[in-house]
């Protein structure tokens, strides 16, 4: 089981507020935005959406070939 020191009890992670918080907000995204997530939007944070972050001709990319498309099941990748 992880744990974290964030209060004077070590708290296990699962009841973490922030480990909460995030199972929500990724069970309201769908499987697209998460790609995106990961993707499209740190390239863009990054200053590099001319050069990553994207699938297209004169970016940098690095693929995963996985057998289920993502976007029907993003736990594939």
């Amino acid at each position: 089981m992880l744990h974290t020191d964030v209060s004077i009890r070590v708290t296990p992670f699962a009841e973490f507020a922030p480990a909460l918080e995030t199972a929500a907000v990724v069970r309201a995204l769908t499987p697209l935005d998460v790609m995106h997530i990961v993707t499209r939007i740190p390239a863009e944070g990054l200053g590099l959406s001319d050069e990553a972050g994207t699938i297209e001709p004169g970016t940098w990319a690095d693929l995963v070939a996985v057998e289920v498309d993502p976007l029907r099941d993003i736990t594939a990748v």
